[in-house]
């Protein structure tokens, strides 16, 4: 069972590690729940970032200018990792006992080959998205 919890609107702040996503996505949200972090690092809260917009989490996001629409953002020891980097301390962290945390620290293991396949998977985003009828999330706006 994935060490991990989901949180409603009303969430407490933040402790531990932290992953906000996007919930519209299914890619995102299949990615989000199969992840599993080592338990050492602590429990991994899920954040969807579509039903929970005045999280402090998001205020906080919002602050530091990180495009939700560009990527997810990952909390650790209260600093904010986003898009490609986010995956790679993911990956780091993942319980190597999964296979899909095994195979996403494959993926992930070289700089350049992060960023490829992380602009990959935000293309694929972008197209489910567009045919599900769902907007970008456009967390950066006034």
């Amino acid at each position: 069972m994935p060490n991990h919890r989901l949180v409603s609107k009303e969430a407490e702040p933040w402790s531990g590690p932290w992953l906000v996503y996007d919930g519209d996505c299914p890619l995102c949200t299949m990615v989000a729940q199969k992840i599993e972090i080592e338990k050492s690092t602590g429990r991994l809260t899920l954040l969807n970032a579509r039903e929970a917009v005045n999280h402090p989490i998001l205020v906080e996001i919002k602050r530091r200018q990180l495009d939700l629409d560009q990527g997810i953002v990952f909390i650790y020891n209260n600093v904010f990792y986003h898009g490609h980097d986010a995956m790679k301390i993911i990956t780091r962290l993942g319980n190597r006992d999964r296979l899909i945390n095994w195979l996403f620290a494959q993926i992930f293991r070289s700089h350049f080959g992060t960023i490829v396949i992380y602009a990959f998977f935000r293309f694929l985003r972008n197209a489910l998205l567009f045919m599900r009828g769902k907007a970008q999330i456009q967390n950066l706006k006034p």
